[in-house]
């Protein structure tokens, strides 16, 4: 029973990471559609760096959740 409450938590906080990397995806891609890729002001730079950097990690964390999840459905 307990793995069942795990599985459904992680798969749950799985979801959630998926998300969170959309939505700096999304930021990225805003940003870029209004500023381009050519001469824009600095911070653009650093806000596309930086949201690629959460999406990055957010994207990390589903991948360990996934190890995770198929750890419990293997055992």
């Amino acid at each position: 029973m307990s793995d069942q409450i795990d599985l459904v938590h992680l798969r749950q906080e799985r979801e959630h990471a998926f998300e969170m990397a959309k939505h700096h995806s999304d930021a990225v891609d805003k940003l870029l559609k209004q500023y381009g890729s050519g001469v824009r002001p600095s911070w653009v730079s650093a806000e596309v760096s930086i949201a690629g950097a959460h999406r990055d990690n957010w994207l990390d964390k589903a991948a360990a959740l996934d190890e995770q999840i198929a750890e419990i459905t293997t055992n």
